[in-house]
């Protein structure tokens, strides 16, 4: 779970379309925000509808006119050092990912310093590194994914390692969350040449205690995935796999880039129609991807994707995106620029959408940008008095938004 403007990003290498059969190859995996799957009849009913074709206007928001904003200091200390994401914010806790020193560290909710799991090894309960976590309250339980093995292992919350979750070799996972205390629920991964597998089933469910795997009745028909050309003449490729389980709170939102509809996923495992793109994606001369990047409130926060970008190096990669707010209460779109309005220096980036609160995203304020602010006096409010006291060194600030209406 690797977050940079609310896109999660790693490299494990590229495709070549001639030689895909003959060569060893590499993933770059790129997690946007999905589109989901729906049949004709429920495309037919009366839903909220996105029209591709439209240039939407530009809009700036600020966050305090339709959210309410709280802002979270993270404790600083030797042993505390935040390098990663704010994967989990519930009501009495925060977990945060360190991906360069592969931490878990739990914070009190107001960012007190509490837990560090440090678990880094071949052996027994140890990991070679961190994917995604999630945490079952009640039971006191952390599941944490690995990225490059198939494991996911189970510790209390003091980090104390408890079991391991293993599952086959062949099956790739990349998201994860805790769907009920008895079940993980995860989206597997396959790579274009599994795109005409018509039988396959990219949601499954994970027993909290044996790791054993069922599969969702939801079929994939065929891998649409955004091609990142690197070298054309060489046949060189890249390809964007996108995140299709949204959570927003306890609600969970189904999506996979091959169908033109977005779901919400029912306690039942139900899948209930949620919005429509015009025209299809499968229409001829379609350039674009709609996928949903976040629920809360009344908004769905969409990305326009073109489905082909040129790519001269990872370090500058221009998605060419264009990032909408629906409002589902007046079917109204934007191109949304959010305001802070306690930090003039530059608008909101980086809105994330992970474990956090019911109608909640997340922004991680950067200590460095924060005191320079400060020192610019563009900072007021609540804000200008948390950064005061700050270095340059320190943690970062969340600023947890919770969406109104």
């Amino acid at each position: 779970m690797r977050a940079e403007s609310g896109i999660f990003f790693y490299l494990a290498g590229v495709i070549n379309d001639d030689t895909m059969k003959k060569f060893p190859f590499y993933f770059l995996v790129l997690y946007l925000l999905a589109s989901c799957q729906g049949t004709k009849q429920a495309e037919t009913q009366a839903l909220s509808v996105v029209d591709m074709t439209k240039s939407y206007p530009e809009k700036e928001i600020v966050l305090q006119d339709i959210a309410d904003v709280e802002y979270i200091p993270l404790e600083t200390t030797d042993n505390f050092l935040f390098n990663g994401v704010a994967a989990i914010v519930s009501d009495k806790y925060i977990v945060t990912i360190g991906h360069q020193s592969e931490d878990v560290c739990l914070f009190s909710r107001e960012g007190k310093a509490l837990t560090r799991i440090h678990r880094v090894g071949n052996g027994p309960g140890e990991y070679k590194d961190i994917a995604t976590v999630d945490v079952n309250w009640e039971d006191g339980e952390l599941y944490l994914k690995e990225m490059n093995r198939q494991k996911i292992h189970v510790y209390s919350l003091d980090g104390t390692f408890k079991r391991s979750l293993p599952y086959p070799e062949n099956i790739w996972l990349n998201q994860m969350y805790l769907f009920s205390p008895e079940y993980l629920i995860a989206s597997r991964d396959f790579t274009p040449s599994a795109g005409s597998d018509a039988g396959f089933h990219p949601y499954l469910l994970v027993s909290t205690e044996s790791g054993q795997l069922d599969s969702l009745s939801y079929v994939q028909k065929k891998c649409v995935q955004v091609k990142l050309i690197i070298n054309e003449q060489a046949h060189l490729y890249g390809y964007m796999h996108e995140p299709s389980i949204i959570c927003n709170g306890s609600r969970f939102y189904i999506g996979n880039a091959d169908s033109d509809t977005l779901f919400t996923m029912e306690p039942d495992f139900a899948l209930k129609p949620l919005l429509v793109r015009i025209p299809s994606h499968n229409e001829e001369g379609n350039q674009y991807g709609l996928f949903l990047k976040g629920v809360a409130g009344p908004y769905l926060f969409l990305t326009k994707q073109p489905m082909e970008i040129p790519m001269n190096s990872i370090d500058h990669l221009d998605l060419q995106n264009e990032e909408w707010l629906y409002d589902r209460r007046t079917q109204e779109v934007v191109r949304y620029i959010f305001k802070n309005r306690e930090d003039t220096s530059k608008p909101v980036s980086g809105i994330m959408f992970y474990r956090y609160p019911e109608d909640c995203a997340l922004v991680i304020l950067k200590s460095e940008d924060l005191v320079e602010a400060y020192e610019a006096g563009e900072l007021s409010g609540e804000l200008k008095k948390i950064v005061s006291g700050m270095k340059v060194d320190d943690n970062p600030v969340l600023m947890l938004i919770q969406f109104k209406g």
